[in-house]
C-alpha cells in the first residue's frame, strides 16, 4: 500500500484492507474509508493554503479542521440524506472531491 497514494474507488479500498489484513492488521471497509476521506480534506487544505496550516481530526463521523493553536477551525459533516462513507461507496469519486471541497472553500472563507 503506497501511503501517498489516495484511493478513488471501492476496489482500491478493498485491496488495500486485504493487504493489510494479510499483514495482521484488523481494518475494516469502512474504516479506511473514514481515514481516505480524512486524508482527501488535508490534501485539499494544503493544496488550497499553500501548506500544512489545519490537521483534519475525526471525531466519530465528524472531521474537525483544526489549527495551529489546536482552536477547532470549522467542522465537515455529511450531508442530510447519506454518510460520508455511503457517498465515498455509492457515489463517483468527482462527486465526493467536489463536495469535500465545497465544505474546505466555507471554512477557509471565514
Amino acid at each position: 500500500m503506497d501511503n501517498w497514494v489516495i484511493p478513488e474507488d471501492m476496489a482500491t479500498i478493498k485491496a488495500q484492507v486485504k493487504l493489510l489484513a494479510d499483514k495482521g492488521e484488523q481494518v475494516t471497509v469502512d474504516d479506511l474509508i473514514l481515514e481516505t476521506i480524512r486524508r482527501m480534506l488535508e490534501l485539499l487544505f494544503d493544496q488550497k493554503l499553500d501548506g500544512h496550516y489545519f490537521a483534519i481530526e475525526r471525531l466519530g463521523l465528524i472531521y474537525q479542521v483544526i489549527g495551529f493553536d489546536r482552536a477547532i477551525e470549522g467542522q465537515i459533516t455529511a450531508p442530510a440524506q447519506m454518510s460520508l462513507v455511503d457517498m465515498f461507496k455509492t457515489q463517483p469519486i468527482d462527486y465526493v472531491w467536489d463536495y469535500l471541497d465545497n465544505a474546505a472553500n466555507q471554512i477557509i472563507k471565514r
